[in-house]
């Protein structure tokens, strides 16, 4: 239930030099890369990330030398590391570590110290829901946006693909994984099966033995990316990127610290303080009881059980138009401290029975509702290289034009 982790590696003296040259041999590193011989992954030099984090969905393995802390500064998506991707969880992170630690020992000829004493710079905590419906996530990210979180600037991108929170020290957010796939990862898939399918009609009537191979790995690029798109469909992430600053406060230095209880805490601590105590939509009845219970048999009560219906009814925007500003976040406050989470049951995109799964679900971790509740097993084959075509027109380089079908 990580996703991206930012490193630092003590080195010795005698380390850093080695790693000085290694850049200078390779020149304009920044544009360069090393591809580690047994995967398909790249790692990158990026000295950008001393000062900067990457964007949560790159997939290289990123890294830079801090001659000023004597360190190895890295910079990876985990799950995207073992599996190729980040959809399903990675429960366990630490043996992804540990085989990136053995590939950077072999790649840099370097003995670096145990894992457990790498500093953690950032770390991205995850955990992801799959629901029956693709436009479920959507439709729940919607009824979240009503919500605030303390200190935290609130922005909701597209049709309720993202709801972001976000801040210096940590930020938050929920989304709709099937439109970041299709929009970040897809988009790479996609043009490889775009260069592939170039390359296998050029050599189509040139070349048989070409034509074939890149026939071949256009078609297992489309399976794959059928196979990613229908994992990804109904996905809702949860995502909490904790910097350096937020980690030291909650007692995160090292990567030994880095627990799955604590992971598992933390990030029910943060949904239960952005959503209140109860993380279920729950139906009015349910809604009334409640009230009743918090409030007690008060007009408070009665207005808060009226203003739920007529969100579920118009929908937030509508409602919004109708309450002085202040009024209407008062009331969307007072429902937070009783434990209610607004579902808009005016989205008429959804069936009754996709309303009610939403109904029925809580915000929760662990879930029934996971991607997963066991990691999956590691295959090579499986992760995807998204540099295959230049890759497979570089190997058939030898092989004959004389080879007509």
């Amino acid at each position: 239930m990580i996703d991206t982790l930012k490193l630092r590696i003590p080195l010795s003296p005698y380390q850093v030099k080695k790693l000085n040259e290694i850049i200078t041999m390779f020149g304009n590193y920044e544009r360069g890369e090393i591809r580690v011989k047994d995967l398909d992954y790249v790692v990158k030099w990026r000295q950008s990330i001393l000062t900067t984090d990457s964007p949560s969905f790159h997939r290289h393995l990123n890294f830079a030398l801090d001659e000023f802390s004597q360190s190895l500064i890295l910079e990876f998506s985990v799950p995207k590391f073992w599996y190729g991707h980040n959809i399903r969880l990675l429960h366990n992170f630490m043996p992804g570590v540990e085989r990136i630690k053995k590939l950077l020992e072999y790649q840099f000829s370097l003995r670096l110290p145990s894992v457990d004493g790498w500093q953690v710079l950032r770390a991205d905590l995850c955990y992801c829901w799959k629901f029956t419906s693709s436009g479920i996530p959507k439709s729940y990210i919607r009824s979240l946006s009503a919500l605030n979180f303390h200190r935290k600037k609130k922005t909701l991108f597209g049709n309720g693909e993202t709801l972001y929170f976000s801040a210096n020290s940590y930020s938050l957010k929920f989304y709709d994984k099937y439109s970041e796939f299709v929009a970040h990862d897809g988009k790479e898939i996609r043009k490889q099966i775009k260069d592939l399918n170039n390359l296998y009609l050029e050599n189509l009537f040139v070349n048989d033995i070409k034509s074939r191979r890149y026939l071949k790995e256009k078609v297992a690029f489309e399976n794959e990316y059928n196979r990613l798109l229908d994992m990804a469909s109904g996905v809702m992430r949860f995502e909490v990127t904790c910097r350096s600053k937020s980690l030291k406060s909650w007692g995160i230095e090292y990567l030994s610290d880095l627990t799955h209880s604590w992971i598992v805490d933390k990030m029910n601590e943060l949904l239960k303080r952005f959503v209140g105590e109860d993380t279920a939509m729950l139906e009015l009845e349910s809604v009334k009881q409640i009230l009743v219970a918090k409030y007690g048999q008060t007009s408070m009560a009665g207005d808060l059980v009226g203003f739920c219906a007529l969100i579920r009814r118009l929908g937030k925007e509508s409602v919004k138009e109708l309450y002085p500003k202040p009024t209407f976040y008062r009331k969307i406050s007072q429902l937070k401290k009783a434990g209610i989470i607004i579902s808009e049951n005016s989205d008429h995109e959804l069936t009754h029975a996709e309303k009610s799964e939403m109904e029925l679900f809580r915000l929760e971790i662990p879930s029934k509702k996971a991607t997963n509740l066991y990691d999956d097993d590691r295959k090579i084959e499986s992760i995807l290289n998204f540099n295959r075509a230049e890759q497979i027109k570089q190997e058939l380089e030898t092989v004959s034009d004389e080879n007509p079908v």
